[in-house]
């Protein structure tokens, strides 16, 4: 009994050593790398079959709290065809005595490219801890005066975007110093290749007919868990973002950064976070994503367009993403920049949306740009549904149907011709308002409608014009919104209620009790002291602004409007059998 009490000490002790001597087997500690040690990198070149390139230390930098990178010098006959190392290899595993000791991350532009700095895998594998950990410095470039260090990733490669579409995402990248490139459409068809250190990984923001992602290479994984990079994406901590596994089609050569021309594949995960020393995913875990269907028709061609594809749950980006694919497609069906007609559906699934559901049907017009102005309440709905300050949305769905005719139908409204003024509470009114069409003859339009009951008696402003645009709270640069709206509901109502900007709006405000000369205040005397300044009235004299709407009305017409008309109506007292001079 004793001896197998021994025998079972010494078996643990045996496994307690053999773990501690193991603990690094994987990766080699930073305290042991050394200037002059050689090893390999391992990335991919082209198409998807990982390969070797030599690596030698040249020093270690020092970063911040406790932060270092690795100074390395590249080579072998690819790095040497390439001119060095290139975006998209971030994440490209280093090694020394097979051993990991961390990722490719920065190099310096316009520079020997054959430099670069690595990611320690000790900082890499914190992002897996729940804990936070030191969010670091650029690298220091005081040894290299004149030289900008970026991270060794790929532009946003757009595919399916070009010209202003590509703009358009562009301006929402600047805010990331992210460069927005054309790139090749996803490989649907092509051999898919696992997800394994050096592998080519890309993090697709958008994937369909369109797409949007950054390609890097996979640094190391555990199981379904990968880590990549070497730097950070948005640097947003926990996100939730497409993995694919890509196919490099050529490194492009370049004075300032080479770069990999790179399509993603199959998808493969989702990224989870975004942090300073790289991502992690998870294999087999798939993000949330938000399918959208657009479809155009242009009426005088009798050409039709459609596309679907998929995009991120992300608040920031999705306005930009779906927004720039929108535009692409307008373009291309329409193939030119100018005046026309566009009858538009818009249609969104989502979580808590009345009913699940939003639908907005608009006519717009532009003389000058109808894609554009075909644009504008998307945006405008996907602004208040992913930065309103009430409630967070869940959207599931994005839908838009538009058919473009290169036609001018904007009218004008020229004059109204009020037939019974003055009225009693309860009359109905007739109101003839005259439209000027474009180079077209006047048409007079008949309307009627019904002054309210209880409308107080006195003279009355009425008001007709086209639907007004409602435009969402915009804060300027460092001021706060301030939504004057009790809840999303309210906010989401106030939108979908506003008139189209094809209907006739008649409004009636009621009688205020203030002098009439409130309104036309008297010119300063000539003669006081501070001539020629005006002297601010006293607030308690100037005119009440209308708080409410007696009633409204709407007339549907075949023109986009334009224009306002005001006038008075006289509301007579219903006591009262005569009409006061």
């Amino acid at each position: 009994m004793r001896n197998k009490q021994i025998s079972l000490v010494v078996i643990l002790l045996f496994i307690a050593l053999f773990f501690a001597f193991d603990a690094h087997a994987w990766y080699m500690p930073l305290d042991e790398v050394q200037e002059g040690m050689t090893g390999y990198g391992r990335t991919v070149f082209k198409g998807t079959e990982v390969e070797s390139f030599p690596v030698e230390i040249k020093g270690i930098i020092q970063q911040g709290y406790d932060r270092q990178l690795i100074l390395i010098k590249t080579g072998g006959e690819k790095i040497e065809e390439i001119g060095g190392v290139a975006s998209g290899m971030s994440g490209s595993p280093v090694y020394l005595e097979d051993r990991i000791i961390g990722a490719i991350a920065y190099g310096w532009t316009l520079s020997d490219h054959r430099i670069a700095l690595v990611t320690p895998i000790e900082a890499m594998q914190k992002i897996w801890d729940e804990k936070e950990y030191w969010v670091v410095e650029e690298p220091d470039l005081s040894d290299y005066p004149g030289l900008e260090t970026i991270p060794a990733r790929t532009p946003l490669l757009a595919s399916g975007l070009s010209g202003r579409a590509a703009e358009m995402l562009q301006e929402a990248m600047d805010e990331y110093d992210i460069k927005v490139m054309s790139g090749p459409s996803a490989r649907r068809d092509g051999e898919s290749a696992p997800l394994q250190p050096g592998s080519a990984v890309a993090v697709d923001l958008m994937r369909g007919d369109m797409g949007a992602a950054f390609v890097g290479t996979v640094t190391y994984r555990n199981a379904n868990q990968i880590l990549a990079f070497g730097h950070p994406i948005f640097h947003q901590g926990a996100v939730d973002f497409f993995m694919s596994d890509a196919y490099v089609h050529e490194i492009i050569p370049s004075l300032n950064f080479p770069f990999k021309l790179a399509s993603s594949q199959e998808l493969k995960g989702r990224i989870g976070q975004d942090r300073d020393a790289g991502i992690s995913g998870q294999v087999g875990e798939y993000p949330k994503l938000i399918p959208v269907n657009i479809s155009i028709k242009d009426t005088d061609r009798e050409l039709n367009n459609r596309a679907s594809f998929q995009v991120v749950q992300h608040e920031r980006l999705l306005n930009s993403l779906v927004g720039s694919a929108a535009l692409q497609i307008l373009d291309e069906t329409l193939d030119r920049i100018g005046m026309g007609t566009a009858r538009a559906k818009i249609e969104i699934t989502g979580k808590p949306l009345p009913d699940h559901k939003l639908l907005r049907e608009n006519l717009y017009f532009s003389n000058n740009d109808v894609a554009i102005a075909t644009l504008f309440e998307l945006q405008q709905l996907i602004f208040i549904l992913t930065a309103n300050p009430y409630q967070k949305i869940d959207i599931f769905n994005i839908r838009l149907q538009v058919e473009v005719e290169q036609k001018n139908t904007m009218a004008y409204v020229q004059k109204v011709e009020l037939d019974d003024n003055p009225a009693y509470p309860g009359d109905e009114v007739t109101a003839t308002v005259i439209l000027r069409p474009y180079r077209d003859e006047f048409i007079r339009k008949e309307i009627t409608f019904t002054i309210p009951e209880d409308m107080p008696p006195g003279r009355a402003t009425i008001v007709i014009s086209g639907g007004p645009p409602w435009q969402p709270p915009v804060p300027e640069e460092d001021e706060e919104i301030d939504y004057p709206y009790e809840d999303f509901q309210n906010l989401l109502q106030s939108f979908i209620e506003r008139p189209r900007n094809n209907q006739l709006v008649v409004e009636i405000y009621p009688a205020y009790s203030y002098p009439r000369h409130y309104l036309e205040p008297e010119e300063p005397e000539e003669d006081h002291e501070g001539e020629g300044e005006e002297e601010p009235q006293p607030e308690e004299m100037m005119p009440p602004e209308p708080e409410e709407v007696e009633m409204r009305e709407i007339i549907d017409t075949e023109f986009y409007l334009d224009g306002i008309w005001s006038g008075e109506i006289e509301i007579q007292d219903p006591e009262d059998n005569s009409v006061e001079e």
